[in-house]
């Protein structure tokens, strides 16, 4: 993967998602990428899926101070193992598991869109995720 198309994609993404939000200035306790796979002939649909239902949480959880950003990135063609990324800065360095039951209240209160009646089980699959603590380098 093109490490320049990832952080491209990443800027424009993070410009969208953080707009507005004051929390946008902290830095993330701990980064998570979720790694997704298309279904066949669904990559389009799955990323307006994420779209729809992941990024529209994400952006409540921001604004809630759970979150200081989230970027929805999708790999350049020929990447085999995953299509897009899904990468989330959790303001607590415990991740999810530290804000599970806030975000529990933001994912009840979303209704999910489908894209073209498919959910995302009918689109794809999270195939990996990793977790990264951002560091202070002088």
């Amino acid at each position: 993967m093109d490490r320049r198309s990832l952080l491209a994609g990443g800027v424009a993404g993070s410009a969208t998602l953080l707009a507005g939000s004051a929390r946008s200035q902290v830095r993330p306790g701990v980064v998570v990428h979720t790694l997704l796979k298309a279904l066949p002939g669904q990559k389009d649909r799955l990323g307006q899926f994420i779209a729809l239902n992941w990024l529209v949480m994400d952006r409540a959880a921001i604004g809630a101070g759970l979150f200081t950003h989230a970027v929805l990135h999708a790999a350049d063609a020929g990447e085999a193992d995953f299509d897009f990324i899904v990468e989330v800065g959790y303001v607590d360095p415990g991740g999810y598991e530290a804000i599970a039951d806030q975000f529990e209240t933001i994912r009840r209160a979303h209704v999910t869109r489908p894209v073209d009646g498919l959910l995302l089980r009918d689109l794809g699959v999270i195939v990996g995720e990793r977790r990264f603590t951002p560091q202070a380098w002088a």
